[in-house]
């Protein structure tokens, strides 16, 4: 809503509009008190305020009690001390003060809350038979846990989800899925059930009999292994040792058929050897009658 104000000024009139949040806003804030109101303050410290030293004179004060008048004369006048049930009598307990036995009892203790665990992330998958029958076995178990603690009644109006919701039932489900429950306390942190003290030692058997956890694997060390060909040999080969290179041509080690340094290569044989090879020579046969 919009609040129309008028202005005047030197070149005529001017509008402004205002909104009336603003207004509300401002007003609001100054009417809230800035601090403590002074008749809680005598209260709360009434054991440390000079002149004070008793939380019911602050109100005794406060209310008028002093001030006020008896009407247990109106309400039975046959009597001389009038109704007893009317009558305003003192009372033996004045405050924490002066008799801090008697509210001993009333102290409690604020305990601070431990942290709880994070529950695990679980990622998307799709349901097998084994979640089908878990979720078969939870929900037989809701009914006959139902049954047996609240009777038939409450479990045909309110439904076996009085014992366990079918969030909680879910949520068993998907962490049983990836083995993430495996004892009461896992239980407790993955779900936040309310019941997982009471009745968590049974749900830990429905699991385990649906979806065991798995063995882990246990490994033998492994034996060195002997070749009996090879049992008396005097010189034993590394394992990594390098293997040494071999001629094809001249079967000597350390380099290749292509390498230069190869007496049979090409380029070390002389020219004698070239020439030689190069020439091709024909026998011709001589008969006696040529």
């Amino acid at each position: 809503m919009l609040v129309i104000q008028w202005i005047p000024g030197n070149y005529g009139r001017r509008w402004r509009c205002l909104e009336r949040r603003q207004i509300l806003a401002s007003q609001w804030k100054t009417s809230q008190p800035t601090g403590l109101e002074p008749a809680m303050d005598y209260f709360i410290n009434a054991d440390i305020r000079p002149g004070i030293g008793c939380r019911r004179k602050v109100l005794n004060v406060f209310f008028k009690n002093e001030e006020a008048e008896s009407d247990h004369h109106q309400c039975d006048a046959l009597e001389t001390s009038g109704c007893l049930q009317c009558l305003i009598t003192q009372s033996s307990v004045c405050c924490d003060i002066h008799t801090p036995a008697y509210f001993v009892p009333f102290i409690s203790a604020i305990l601070k809350q431990q942290k709880q665990l994070s529950r695990s992330h679980l990622v998307k998958f799709s349901m097998a038979s084994l979640d089908f029958k878990l979720i078969d076995m939870l929900k037989d178990w809701q009914e006959e846990t139902t049954l047996k603690l609240y009777g038939h009644a409450h479990l045909y109006d309110l439904g076996p989800g009085i014992i366990m919701p079918n969030s909680i039932l879910d949520c068993i489900v998907e962490c049983a899925h990836f083995y993430k429950i495996k004892s009461t306390a896992d239980l407790v942190k993955e779900t936040c059930w309310s019941g997982a003290n009471k009745h968590g030692d049974e749900i830990i058997v429905l699991i385990h009999q649906v979806c065991p956890l798995p063995t882990p694997l246990t490994s033998a060390p492994l034996q060195p292994h002997t070749n009996p060909s090879n049992a008396n040999a005097s010189v034993s080969v590394p394992r990594n040792a390098k293997r040494k290179m071999r001629c094809s041509a001249c079967g000597e080690e350390g380099h290749n058929a292509r390498n230069h340094h190869c007496r049979e290569h090409p380029a070390n044989q002389s020219s004698a050897t070239k020439e030689n090879s190069g020439t091709t020579w024909i026998i011709i046969p001589l008969h006696a009658g040529l």
